[in-house]
């Protein structure tokens, strides 16, 4: 019911655990040029912090509340 979703732009991110309270992150463009790309982000607690507040705001999103 809402504004339509904007066009698939093939930018993901993909979130790795690697324990000890440390997260890596992959960022991948499939479609900005000839070959997709990535930039690797190497695990650290503070994208462990960002991956914790990208899934609560998906849940929100999705269900329509905070949950832990």
């Amino acid at each position: 019911g809402g504004d339509p979703a904007p066009p698939y732009h093939g930018r993901v991110i993909c979130y790795i655990d690697t324990g000890g309270e440390r997260v890596a992150r992959v960022d991948v463009d499939f479609l900005g040029g000839e070959a997709p790309t990535a930039v690797f982000s190497p695990p650290s607690r503070a994208i462990a912090d960002e991956k914790r507040q990208f899934g609560a705001s998906r849940r929100t999103r999705w269900f329509g509340h905070r949950s832990r």
